[in-house]
């Protein structure tokens, strides 16, 4: 015969109903599982489980009207019934005391609380089987046996007071949490609004940018751009003809002219087959590829010097 404890869930979510019989089986206990308060019945029936676990809102016999009918059948009177609830209105445990259920469960619920709650009711029970004979009464919490007497509307008053207490602090902390995903949504909208801005300048840079070459290609004079070290980053078609160089061959080499600050100068420029170039160089600071550089402009001025 299989000594474990027997534990009733009824519960029509099939994913909090895997998870609670996961975490109790994980702890030697045995489940079964009824997806509503009629079948839950129909179960209880055949045989007895050691204590019920229920959720309220379900189909066709909510978790109340499943207490009520537990109690009112004497074959399972004294079974102890735990309510799941979202602990969002005081008058929970008035039903929950009408319908005459044990305890509670709130949502979302953890491991550790659970296990403790069993626990709690399971050796409370057998306290109450052993009441002593004065009418005061011994309960069991926080690994701890108590003893007390009590007049039950003052303990009802008690609870109530309690309770109403959790739910304000449960609203303070939801009003809290609703506060701070405002914020997060917020800042996800702000950086989604910084983002597109950044990709729109980026998109206009780069269109600006490609305008800025096509200008520098088709101009009249040879226009050469070089860093700071007078690396060679940019030649257009004139620079290669008066160069007798490439573009693709001027790139990453130095010129045989500094070019090293903004200025204005003439220049000489070599030729294999020919007199030299006389030319006048402008040069203007620049920004080339997200680094500083220099643009350097050189007019003809050969004929000019000649005459």
């Amino acid at each position: 015969m299989n000594d474990k404890v027997e534990i009733l869930i009824v519960e029509d979510s099939p994913t909090q109903a895997a998870r609670l019989q996961y975490t109790l089986e994980q702890h030697n206990y045995q489940v079964t599982l009824a997806q509503n308060g009629v079948e839950a019945l129909q179960i209880m029936a055949h045989h007895r489980p050691a204590v019920v676990i229920s959720d309220i809102v379900m189909p066709e016999m909510d978790g109340y009207e499943l207490s009520r009918r537990i109690r009112a059948n004497p074959q399972s009177a004294d079974i102890p019934i735990l309510l799941l609830t979202a602990l969002t209105d005081p008058k929970d445990v008035i039903r929950a005391l009408e319908s005459r259920a044990d305890n509670f469960i709130t949502k979302p619920w953890t491991e550790e609380f659970l296990l403790s709650r069993l626990q709690y009711i399971l050796v409370n029970q057998q306290l109450r089987k052993e009441r002593p004979a004065d009418g005061s009464i011994e309960i069991y919490f926080s690994g701890q046996k108590y003893r007390f007497a009590s007049d039950p509307t003052q303990m009802v008053d008690l609870l109530l007071s309690t309770f109403d207490n959790a739910i304000q602090k449960n609203l303070e902390l939801e009003l809290a949490n609703r506060a701070q995903l405002h914020v997060q949504l917020e800042l996800k909208k702000l950086n989604e609004q910084l983002e597109q801005h950044v990709k729109e300048r980026t998109r206009k840079l780069t269109l600006s940018e490609a305008n800025f070459r096509r200008l520098l290609e088709n101009n009249a004079d040879a226009i050469i751009v070089v860093d700071r070290n007078g690396i060679v980053r940019f030649a257009n078609p004139a620079a290669e003809h008066w160069l007798e160089r490439s573009a693709t061959a001027l790139i990453n080499t130095p010129l045989p002219f500094p070019v090293t600050s903004e200025e204005t100068k003439e220049v000489t420029i070599a030729r294999t087959n020919g007199d030299p170039l006389i030319a006048e160089m402008r040069v203007v600071e620049t920004v080339w590829e997200d680094e500083p550089a220099f643009v350097a402009s050189l007019r003809d001025i050969t004929d000019r010097k000649r005459t």
